[in-house]
């Protein structure tokens, strides 16, 4: 163990020994002639053990970046292949040859779960790219996605509008969802609570000042768009514009039907002239809009 502390020390893993031993003075002493690596910590109380069901020792619980334990096994057995798995999100320890059980889901003739909820780090070979979505039968799926994508989708709020710290930016998930009760509004509400209960963050709206683009009608402009049944709203060219010009846009226009046009702009000099042929304009300005803000829930 010592030697693997020393192989990982300028890694993100943290090496910790428990004792409930009683006695500090003795542990102190013990520690002058058998140096342990990495932090000693003191639980008199045992309460480490209860709650990691630690029966024998030694024995090593192996904690992944979101607190959930990925194994609890001899030390003897831990490698440096282990910890590196373990660092990337993947450590899957082989089971005990005792219990050759399969685990629920994973037999080969296994019916669809009524519920199941599946959160891990993205894998980086899938065969399906980043942000992709399926569903099948009560099954949601999506791959490669950003907490940001998450929050979008289980608030109805556009991904520019969301207030991230920059901590939650840089990691991607896959996440698979089964529900008895498949519609949309129950799985946005079952998609909520894991955001709040697996990255540990709370969501507020709040109204706040942020630069924005507004659309309006052309000034002087005589176009006039067609209302047509099966036609677009100007909500398309809403989420065209954000996604061009990175930056929430408002629409001033007052107007609610569909229309008869199509947009399919392929830079932003394409989409302004678009958008003027529809009659419309893009603007700069500043507004008062409503956005999701993610905090982090502190811990107590």
């Amino acid at each position: 163990m010592n030697a693997l502390a020393e192989q990982f020390k300028d890694a993100p893993v943290r090496f910790i020994s428990i004792t409930d031993e009683s006695d500090k003075g003795l542990v102190s002493r013990f520690l002058k002639k058998k140096p342990i690596a990495g932090w000693v910590a003191l639980d008199q109380a045992s309460t480490t053990f209860r709650n990691y069901r630690v029966d024998g020792r030694p024995r090593t619980a192996l904690i992944d970046k979101m607190g959930l334990m990925r194994g609890l096994i001899d030390p003897s057995h831990l490698t440096a292949a282990d910890i590196n798995q373990l660092i990337a999100g993947s450590l899957r320890l082989q089971q005990s040859p005792v219990d050759e059980t399969a685990r629920i889901g994973t037999e080969s003739n296994a019916p669809l779960p009524l519920l199941q909820i599946t959160i891990r780090p993205a894998m980086s070979v899938t065969g399906m790219s980043g942000g992709a979505t399926r569903r099948q039968g009560n099954i949601w799926e999506i791959w490669g996605a950003g907490l940001r994508q998450f929050l979008a989708d289980a608030y109805d709020i556009p991904s520019l509008r969301i207030i991230l710290p920059e901590s939650y930016e840089s990691a991607t998930y896959d996440v698979s969802i089964a529900l008895p009760d498949d519609s949309e509004e129950n799985r946005k509400t079952i998609l909520r609570q894991l955001i709040t209960s697996t990255f540990a963050v709370q969501a507020n709206r709040e109204m706040r000042d942020m630069d924005v683009y507004v659309l309006r009608p052309l000034s002087g402009s005589r176009k006039q768009l067609k209302i047509l049944d099966d036609g677009n709203p100007l909500a398309s060219v809403v989420r065209y514009a954000e996604a061009f010009l990175q930056r929430p846009v408002v629409d001033e226009t007052g107007m609610k039907e569909k229309y008869d046009f199509v947009l399919a702009p392929k830079n932003e000099t394409e989409l302004q002239g678009a958008v003027n042929d529809l009659g419309l304009n893009l603007l700069p300005a500043r507004r008062k809009i409503d956005v999701l803000v993610i905090k982090p829930i502190e811990s107590h």
